[in-house]
């Protein structure tokens, strides 16, 4: 029986896919079972969100499953997007509303005050959407003043976040840095073994 990943964001799900067909892991996706449901995201952490999400459709469909859900935090803004990283404005932005508003709400402050980070949790569960184990990861940085002419769709703050232990943006990142910075691959790494395990048992 294979492993459900629990999220119809395209980028999310090419990033998934492609990690678990490295240790041949047997996957499936909303989009392949045509499923469109909508998940309340009632939980008021990013963690409690994640384990919404993969106990969900776990039960929906006996499937083991993964659920992910990442916020994205200003310092200067008191952690504000955060948990309403997509839904910043009161509905769900696109990436260019998104990025409009960290430079409206930024304006006039310094940069050494601009720092912020991605945060990212990632929820295993059984068939019966029981925890298995959850990760995390950040990636820390700054906003600086010009934000990236880049678009990585899905993505809107990798434009945003600028590395300066890389000296690029997030969106300029190799595969290899972004690993370094142990985020939502470095997550799912880790859990391989456990994902094997309920996968074996079924």
């Amino acid at each position: 029986m294979p492993l459900l990943v629990a999220t119809k964001n395209k980028a999310k799900i090419k990033t998934y896919i492609n990690i678990l067909q490295q240790y041949k892991i047997p996957c499936v996706t909303l989009d392949s079972l045509d499923d469109n449901s909508d998940v309340e995201e009632t939980g008021k952490t990013l963690r409690e969100n994640a384990v919404l999400k993969a106990s969900f459709f776990a039960k929906k469909y006996g499937f083991p499953a993964i659920g992910d859900d990442t916020g994205f935090e200003i310092d200067a803004l008191g952690g504000e997007p955060g948990i309403y990283a997509r839904r910043w404005p009161g509905y769900e932005a696109t990436d260019e509303e998104l990025l409009n508003m960290v430079e409206t709400k930024l304006a006039g402050v310094p940069e050494d005050k601009r720092t912020a980070r991605l945060i990212n949790y990632i929820a295993l569960v059984d068939k019966n959407g029981e925890i298995l184990q959850v990760g995390t990861g950040s990636i820390e940085g700054y906003i600086p003043v010009k934000i990236s002419d880049k678009r990585d769709p899905g993505f809107p703050y990798r434009s945003a976040l600028f590395l300066p232990q890389f000296h690029k943006f997030l969106i300029e990142a190799t595969g290899e840095e972004i690993n370094q910075l142990k985020y939502r691959e470095e997550s799912l790494k880790k859990m391989i073994p456990q994902i094997k395990q309920v996968i074996s048992n079924l």
